[in-house]
């Protein structure tokens, strides 16, 4: 099955590889960790390109909605310190957003810079993590402890 990419589509993925290459090509410091007082590298374990194979999240309504019955797909890419994702629901663009990043031990934190939906300048999403191969699961809970997004990558 072939799906024609509307101009539209082509836009935002050209804007966000664009915003890619711009947080690729620009050095930033690394994230500061102010108890040690040094400065907190990234290891590189999950530097790539990663395409998503299917997961779930909660939405607004607290319904779990899976990722399969959206039609979703996406790419996220990491260079030293930065990511970007672009992702699209049943061939039309779904959401993107690119920022810094940061991994400590099974953590992954995601400090967004912009993004496609309502967010403010460097919010985080905290992610545990774990890899086995080239698969990257990945898993977001609330403040109640409830799992609110979940997701396996397959490294590219």
């Amino acid at each position: 099955m072939s799906i024609k990419p509307s101009l539209k589509n082509l836009a935002y993925l050209l804007l966000v590889l664009l915003i890619s290459a711009l947080f690729t090509s620009v050095k930033s410091p690394a994230f500061y960790d102010s108890v040690n007082g040094t400065a907190i590298k990234n290891t590189g374990v999950l530097q790539g390109t990663w395409k998503l194979l299917d997961g779930e999240f909660v939405d607004d309504k607290g319904q779990i909605k899976q990722y399969q019955d959206l039609k979703l797909t996406a790419l996220k890419v990491l260079d030293d310190n930065h990511f970007s994702f672009i992702s699209m629901a049943d061939g039309k663009f779904w959401a993107s957003a690119a920022g810094q990043y940061q991994v400590t031990g099974n953590q992954y934190q995601e400090h967004l810079r912009l993004a496609s939906f309502k967010h403010e300048d460097g919010q985080r999403f905290v992610f545990t993590f774990h890899l086995a191969g080239d698969l990257w699961i990945t898993e977001r809970f609330d403040g109640n402890g409830r799992r609110v997004e979940f997701e396996r990558w397959q490294r590219q």
